[in-house]
């Protein structure tokens, strides 16, 4: 400081306003190291999900599968099971004349 006039110079008011400066980017970049962390912990939970839903998924569709064979051998023996008794009907009533 002058002794003049008790007021700061150009100079200290410079490595005041550089001393703020500073402290306010090392509180940004502390902010941004807590978001990228906070951000990387979100996605990994995120992939975590996204592995227990397709694993369902796919549980969900191998069932699904099954069910379908399980129908189509159903339909396929009642079919032939009616087209056998109609065939014996058929056979019943030629004969049964």
């Amino acid at each position: 400081m002058d002794d003049e006039n008790d007021s700061p110079t150009v100079r200290e008011i410079l490595i005041r306003f550089e001393a703020h400066e500073q402290r306010d980017v090392d509180r940004f970049e502390a902010s941004m190291t807590q978001f990228r962390e906070g951000v990387k912990t979100l996605v990994d939970k995120i992939e975590e999900i996204r592995r227990d839903v397709t694993a369902q998924v796919s549980d969900h569709e191998a069932r699904i599968r099954t069910v379908e064979v399980a129908v189509t051998r159903v339909t396929t023996w009642g079919t032939m099971a009616l087209v056998l008794l109609g065939i014996f009907e058929f056979t019943l009533q030629f004969f049964l004349k």
